[in-house]
């Protein structure tokens, strides 16, 4: 007997549980009885909010206690092919297809027994979430991201990818295709967009800007006498375009008044120190000043110049700041969260908790910021924290606050929601985050104070004056 055949129903990859339930019914009518226990109603809701792979495992543990066995055919396409078949045929059915090379999968809940209940999730502590499902590679930023989706041939080799420019000032969020493009960056005040196109034939980057990122045709071309690298990224920095690779930084300067020619500014020849954090950043300071870290030295960008600080930075996974001054900012270096003062070019740092050398820290608010960690997480590791620098207030998102999800890039909207990218290509909006994880005082944190005591900003500069005023004064004494 053929069951792939005659009892196989196809699900979209995005498709919930309830309307995959739904569809499962409507064919197999036989076990309507089944899907209509008590204890199904209780599994869709909890897994209401789960990816599909994580439900389908649930629901097939389920069903094993009726003595059912439920198989995804795995084919090459976006869907799930199911097939439910009785407990009493899964060694023929298993056997038949291992002989014709099909590939299968039974859905079962790992470390849980055949024939047992489904585990459930434990929602008391679960935060309430919207959800979308987008797939491929995003790189979320707002207002603009460009997600990368790969096409693989039936015997897994790579055939092509499909690029899209996803619009994050709405929600849902909104996709729209494009030529193929690695990193982006906008200007808000500006309201101009730069994006690296790929030139496949010669592996090299084209430089374009625009107003209108989602009409393809509004794109212009910066031109360049030098070729800039496919994994070049662009900076705005006022109404001037910085384009930075790993050893080099070329500049577009006054772009809104029309200019759209590149020019390299500076090259080094650093050896490579460490094996992650080499890519460039460009960041600003509280008071405005604008630095760029290339190659772990930090470099100050002042009248069109860069000038060597003297300062390093220290190894690290992700390099992003959150500004805590007028002149400093912090970062997180191997599980340390690393005060820079650019002014006094000191360094101080403090230990972080529930967090490790994956680590790293952005803007979240004005007044907030948010570390994550890249990559996957565990019961001993955040799957985020809020750090509110002027109280040193500390707030956990511990696992399992979002389900089974974890996190790898998110953003407060201006409309005081949050974007969260999870590693299942699904996009979470909630509200009111912070607020609801203050609600548990466990998510409430208190960290080791810094190694060195810094005197506050206020404090020095009116030391500052009055050591300048006394030096003043003694200068015409002298006289």
């Amino acid at each position: 007997m053929n069951y792939t055949d005659s009892n196989c129903i196809r699900i979209d990859w995005k498709e919930e549980i309830n309307e995959t339930v739904s569809l499962l019914t409507q064919k197999w009518t036989e076990h309507q009885s089944v899907f209509s226990e008590s204890k199904f109603k209780l599994l869709f809701d909890n897994y209401n909010s789960e990816p599909t792979d994580e439900y389908l495992l649930a629901l097939g543990q389920e069903l094993s206690t009726f003595n059912l066995a439920l198989y995804n055919i795995i084919e090459d396409s976006d869907s799930y092919c199911l097939v439910l078949i009785k407990e009493e045929n899964k060694i023929d059915f298993e056997r038949e297809n291992k002989k014709n090379k099909i590939s299968f999968q039974l859905q079962k809940q790992p470390r849980k027994k055949w024939g047992t209940s489904a585990k459930l999730i434990n929602l008391s502590s679960q935060i309430p979430f919207e959800k979308q499902s987008i797939k491929g590679h995003l790189k979320l930023n707002y207002p603009l991201s460009v997600c990368q989706e790969r096409f693989y041939t039936k015997g897994g080799g790579y055939e092509k990818s499909k690029y899209y420019f996803i619009d994050t000032k709405i929600w849902p969020l909104e996709k729209f295709e494009t030529k193929a493009v690695n990193y982006t960056d906008s200007s808000i005040t500006n309201n101009y967009h730069c994006a690296i196109f790929k030139n496949e034939l010669d592996k090299t980057g084209t430089i374009k800007i625009s107003k209108t990122p989602f009409d393809i045709n509004t794109w212009e071309q910066v031109t360049s006498t030098d070729k800039i690298p496919t994994l070049a990224f662009p900076f705005w920095v006022n109404n001037d375009l910085l384009i930075l690779d790993k050893k080099n930084v070329w500049l577009v300067s006054s772009v809104a008044t029309g200019n759209r020619k590149c020019k390299k500014i500076l090259e080094v020849n650093t050896p490579r120190r460490y094996i992650h954090g080499e890519f460039p950043r460009v960041f600003k300071t509280g008071n405005g000043d604008v630095y760029i870290l290339l190659y772990f030295v930090f470099y100050k960008w002042e009248n069109r110049k860069l000038i060597d600080t003297g300062l390093f930075a220290e190894e690290h996974s992700d390099f992003s700041v959150f500004q805590t001054g007028n002149n400093r900012v912090v970062y997180v270096s191997k599980g340390d969260l690393i005060e820079i003062d650019f002014k006094t070019k000191k360094t101080r740092k403090r230990t972080l908790e529930y967090m490790d050398s994956k680590t790293n820290i952005k803007k979240y608010s004005e007044d907030w910021a948010v570390l994550k960690r890249f990559g996957r997480t565990s019961k001993s590791v955040d799957l985020a924290q809020f750090w509110h620098p002027k109280t040193d207030t500390w707030i956990r998102m511990p696992l399992g606050k979002i389900g089974t999800f974890g996190v790898s890039d998110i953003f407060l909207h201006p409309d005081k929601y949050t974007i969260i990218k999870t590693g299942k290509e699904t996009i979470l909006k909630i509200d009111n985050l912070i607020e609801k994880l203050k609600l548990e005082p466990k998510n409430i944190l208190k960290l080791d104070d810094w190694d060195e005591y810094w005197k506050p900003e206020l404090e020095n500069a009116k030391k500052e004056k009055t050591l300048n005023f006394w030096s003043s004064i003694k200068k015409r004494l002298k006289k």
